[in-house]
């Protein structure tokens, strides 16, 4: 296979906020979804072999929990800080630090991030989609919906945690060591090549600035005026030759 078949993606551990920490050794790598769910389909399972289907998947992978978490939101608190603006940390006797970053976006739920974060970066550019577990379906919470986006990780640098709508009358989060996290789907025909990179406080500084952009720039931007401004400013190639020197 040569170069031009494949895309190489690099991915390492994001920062927890408010940056205790790094943690490096509950980060898992991207793991195939075909992959996954061979081991738990049926032996008379023909679905997943439908070209259809199996086609649509080659290029999704899941995000997976290394650890177990189980804790319980006291929906008091809930209550008192989910109307307001500032960041708040949620109270909770969990192994990561669970924020309120933003105010709720639906009625009846309310905003939580859980700080398990990844950052990627592609050798070219390539859409990245992530999204909660759906083949199966999975959420450590009843009901609630982790916010789902895409954007070009080529371009595009900044951290990816998960972040969750839950419903107001829910308060118990219960994750499990291999339980699915999250799906990226990279839209791409080529074979996706992974290389991990250990991020230093160069790169977390990076991740953070273009994390920022809608307060140091403007919220207003569109997506491509965004990936312009960090290619005019040469940003794209800062961040690829610093996470060059970082590869494991």
């Amino acid at each position: 296979m040569s170069k031009s078949d494949t895309i190489t993606v690099y991915w390492g551990p994001g920062e927890r906020l408010p940056y205790p920490s790094r943690n490096n050794m509950i980060h898992r790598k991207p793991e195939s979804l075909l992959s996954f769910i061979h081991g738990e389909r049926t032996p008379e399972a023909q679905q997943v072999r439908c070209p259809a289907i199996k086609d649509r998947l080659d290029n999704v992978y899941v995000m997976k929990s290394a650890v177990d978490d189980t804790f319980d939101f006291n929906l008091d608190e809930v209550a008192a800080v989910k109307d307001g603006y500032d960041q708040h940390i949620y109270d909770v006797d969990s192994k990561f630090k669970v924020i309120k970053t933003r105010v709720p976006n639906l009625k009846n739920y309310y905003p939580a991030t859980y700080m398990l974060s990844w950052l990627f970066f592609a050798s070219e550019p390539v859409m990245a989609k992530f999204t909660a577990p759906y083949y199966p379906a999975f959420s450590p919470i009843k009901g609630a919906l982790l916010a789902t986006g895409e954007y070009d990780i080529g371009r595009w640098f900044r951290p990816v945690a998960l972040d969750y709508h839950i419903p107001i009358d829910q308060s118990h989060f219960e994750l499990h060591k291999d339980d699915p996290v999250m799906f990226v789907e990279f839209m791409t025909d080529k074979k996706v090549v992974f290389k991990r990179f250990q991020p230093d406080d160069i790169l977390h500084s990076l991740s953070v600035e273009y994390a920022n952009t809608p307060t140091s720039v403007g919220p207003n931007l569109s997506l491509e005026e965004r990936y312009e401004l960090a290619e005019d400013s040469e940003m794209t190639k800062i961040v690829l030759a610093n996470i060059k020197k970082n590869l494991v």
